[in-house]
């Protein structure tokens, strides 16, 4: 008998539906289930447009273009919002029902506090149950919430991409802007965390990726990157030169992207990065990053 929410779709038809066309989701079993039911977790903690609350993190690039990697938590933000409100919110909000057999539960909050690095962000990870026709799941999902001052609009993601089926409700998620994103990932490069640089090669990847995918406003990266620094109480280089650790894991790490051809080599990626980002000061403010091109262009 299959298990059904309401008039919504069942699990099996679900499942079926991941098997058959939902490459979308991931290029495996695991990672199509799990990256499905993060989206329908979304949709519900988005459910009825959520303003005070936006998507960044790994699940956030998953969302504007296949070639991200695999992530297996989210990373919600708000302005606005108490660590205390988010949660609740969070909390309320997973339970609605979407007719599509899941069933999400908050079963844990810990407060993180401040976090250290970056002063005046604070920090909570929520741990989140879930069943899915009846049949509770051993995995835990787990929600990183930050309360964190957000200068730009959201985007929206990328049409086509991690949709569920049509039939089943769904959110219009608001993902973290891009220009912000690429920020935080160069200083994630570059941070050092109790002496020992970072090994953060996936943000590298990720900033490859960016690269190679999306148009960029150069104003609104000056804008981000200035911020970005300026929060973490870090000088802003005129060179992206991450350590030799973070460059030796490059290799495996790369190895993610299913669509794009990424530089073999951890130099080229480096080279790319610094072009996307002219720490140099040599590109005018009133620039397009055009990925295909790989250059700045006049806008």
């Amino acid at each position: 008998m299959a298990q059904r929410d309401g008039q919504g779709r069942s699990k099996e038809s679900l499942e079926s539906f991941l098997r058959d066309g939902g490459t979308q989701f991931g290029q495996d079993k695991q990672s199509r289930h799990l990256t499905f039911v993060f989206r329908r977790l979304l949709d519900r903690i988005f459910h009825l447009q959520h303003s005070d609350l936006q998507l960044k993190g790994g699940m956030a690039l998953r969302m504007r273009t296949q070639d991200a990697r695999f992530t297996t938590d989210l990373d919600l933000t708000s302005q606005d919002l108490t660590l205390s409100e988010m949660s609740e919110l969070i909390s309320v909000q997973a339970q609605i029902d979407l007719q599509d057999s899941l069933k999400f539960e908050v079963v844990n909050i810990e407060r993180l506090g401040e976090i250290s690095t970056q002063p005046f962000r604070e920090g909570a990870k929520l741990t989140i149950g879930y069943s899915w026709g009846g049949a509770l799941s051993p995995t835990k999902l787990r929600v990183d919430t930050v309360r964190d001052k957000i200068p730009f609009a959201p985007n929206s993601p990328t049409s086509g991409l991690m949709e569920p089926p049509l039939g089943l409700p769904a959110s219009q998620i608001k993902l973290f802007a891009l220009s912000h994103q690429i920020a935080q990932k160069v200083c994630g490069c570059l941070e050092v965390h109790s002496g020992q640089p970072s090994s953060r090669a996936k943000d590298l990847v990720d900033l490859v990726i960016i690269a190679k995918s999306f148009k960029v406003d150069r104003e609104e990266l000056i804008q981000a990157l200035a911020f970005e620094f300026g929060h973490r109480s870090l000088i802003m280089p005129q060179v992206f030169a991450p350590n030799t650790t973070l460059l030796r894991r490059y290799t495996a790490d790369k190895k993610t992207a299913k669509q794009l051809s990424l530089p073999d080599k951890a130099e080229q990626a480096v080279a790319l990065v610094n072009s996307l980002l002219g720490l140099d000061g040599g590109v005018p403010s009133k620039s397009t990053w055009d990925p295909a091109l790989a250059k700045w262009v006049a806008s």
